[in-house]
């Protein structure tokens, strides 16, 4: 077995490919009944399961929100539901920054990060958008795990940089109980709030 087979994904989310672990995806649901947010903010569309799975977690819960999603290169059918808004622009630019600042207004709003894995775009989505984070709300880093498995300075180390000048953020460690995640040291949590 290659070492990137982990990645040829074969998991869907309503017939559309979903790039996560599922014991993440179990994860996401807590946290949408636990924090109810009106807004999640999602970089890395690519075939949409996971917007569409976020989109799916707020009508479950009855929850009045929508997901706003982004990607450079989104794959062609993306699923149509009324409850997500695609772009196509990059996560971490000043046109899609001022988009989501727009729509955040007034909302509870949930950040997740899962487009390029490089250092440098990881921590500019983490300084372009952690802003938007509601207070007892989550910043969530996808694939820190790639770090540890193939000695890959990319969204771990990212994020332990911003976490080291943005205390209003902390690790809640506690989402990574279930031990398999692809989110190390990912889930964070906003919690000026309290």
């Amino acid at each position: 077995m290659q070492d990137h087979a982990i990645y040829n994904c074969q998991n869907t989310w309503r017939g559309y490919t979903i790039w996560k672990n599922p014991l993440d995806l179990f994860m996401y649901a807590e946290i949408v009944h636990e924090t109810r947010p009106t807004l999640i903010i999602e970089t890395g569309t690519y075939t949409g399961g996971s917007s569409l799975y976020w989109a799916d977690m707020l009508k479950l819960n009855l929850i009045d929100g929508h997901v706003l999603t982004t990607d450079i290169n989104p794959m062609p059918n993306l699923p149509v539901d009324e409850r997500i808004t695609y772009m196509n622009l990059s996560s971490s630019s000043q046109e899609f920054f001022a988009i989501a600042h727009e729509r955040a207004k007034g909302q509870k709003v949930l950040v997740n990060l899962d487009s390029y894995h490089d250092y440098e775009n990881v921590r500019a989505e983490l300084e372009a958008l952690h802003s938007l984070v509601s207070p007892d709300s989550y910043l969530i880093v996808e694939d820190g795990v790639g770090d540890l498995l193939y000695d890959h300075r990319g969204p771990l180390q990212a994020t332990r940089d911003f976490l080291r000048e943005h205390h209003e953020f902390g690790v809640d460690r506690s989402r990574e109980r279930l031990e398999i995640t692809n989110c190390v040291e990912g889930y964070l949590y906003h919690a000026s709030g309290k």
